[in-house]
This record gives structure tokens, sequence and C-alpha cells, in this order.
């Protein structure tokens, strides 16, 4: 390896773990936030894409520096469908530790009880009335397992499984259309490569 790639790896590896302390620690701050009515789908946004930026945008970059294609990535196209990608992977990570079941995915899931900024969460809070807010708010967090059944049966009423799922679909559509648009092909297959790895499903790839 010459010592100009590596000097650039060593910059983009950086680079990308700043970003990822940031978001870890957005992360500790908004599950700390006293007042939860500032918690909202553009905060919680900006949170991912800041704190999955080295899982998503890390590999991307990457694999350009060594293609040489690093110098030709046009951020107004390209990074857009990497902060997409952030955000669809933490929705999808949310989303497993509210409903798959614990055997399956290996852990306990504790969004609620740590009292996480996550896509229910958020949501559920732009979409509740005030007095359904206001119980929302006295319960979230709490480690008691009636509370967190409580919680859920909160995101029940307001059918936030549901609307997860449609706010999944078209987040997914918006990302396939904008990696479509993208004219080199290089780039196309990298961001389908990180899209379908974050996703974790088998998409047909001749679409793209």
């Amino acid at each position: 390896m010459s010592k100009k790639l590596e000097k650039e790896f060593q910059d983009i590896l950086h680079e990308q773990m700043l970003y990822l302390c940031a978001g870890q620690t957005l992360n500790d701050l908004l599950s700390k936030i006293s007042d939860l009515h500032k918690v909202n789908g553009a905060v919680y946004e900006k949170m991912c894409t800041v704190q999955n930026s080295s899982l998503v945008t890390f590999p991307f970059m990457l694999g350009m520096q060594l293609a040489g294609k690093a110098n030709n990535i046009s951020d107004d196209r390209v990074k857009p469908v990497l902060s997409k990608i952030a955000v669809l992977l933490q929705m999808l990570n949310d989303y497993q530790d509210l409903y798959v079941d614990s055997k399956l995915l290996g852990k306990n899931g504790t969004d609620i009880q740590q009292r996480k900024c996550t896509w229910f969460a958020a949501n559920f809070l732009e979409k509740a009335f005030p007095e359904t807010k206001e119980s929302f708010k006295s319960i979230y967090g709490s480690e008691d397992p009636g509370r967190v059944t409580e919680v859920k049966a909160l995101y029940s009423s307001l059918q936030m499984e549901e609307e997860f799922d449609k706010h999944k679909n078209d987040l997914c559509k918006i990302i396939e259309s904008e990696i479509a648009s993208i004219k080199d092909a290089k780039f196309r297959h990298a961001l389908f490569t990180v899209y379908q790895k974050s996703i974790g499903a088998k998409i047909e790839e001749a679409h793209f």
C-alpha cells in the first residue's frame, strides 16, 4: 500500500471515528433529556446519520478509495443516499429491539427501559395528543415490566407498527430511486451493496 493511500485511509478512519463518538454522545444525551417534547423525527434522523456514519459511509468511502473513485464522489448525490440508509439501518434496529423475540435477537430489548431516542418514541411524540404525551413521558424509561408493557400499549393505540412499515417502505423506495438515478455504475453498485447489507434482504440487483 502506498503512503498516499495509507494516509487517505487514516483520514477516512479518523473522520468516521469522530462521527461515531459524536453520534453515540448524542444518543446518550437524548436518552437523558428532561423535556421529551424536544424529541422529534428530525432530531432522530440527525442522530441516525451521525451515529451510523461509521457503519454506512465508512465502508463505502473505503471501497471508492480502493477503486480510485473517491475524488469523483458528488456529495450532493451520494451523501444524501448514505444518510437515508443510515436512518433506515437504525429504524430496523429499533424495530428489532421492540418487536423481535429476544431468543431470535440474541438479547433482550431495552430501548424503552433506557429511554432511547428511537423511531417509535420520536414519531409517537409527534403524533400523540398532549395528554397522551404526558402519560408517555411519565413512564418512558422505567425498568418496571408493567410500565414497559404500558409504553408498548401506547404505541399500539396509535398503530405505530403499521406506521413504521409504511415509513420504512416509503424510505426504501426513495433510496432505491436515488441509487438508480446515479449515472456512475461503480457508485450505483457500491451504494446498492451498502443498502442491501443494511436492510439484510436480497433485492434483485438487476434493477441497479
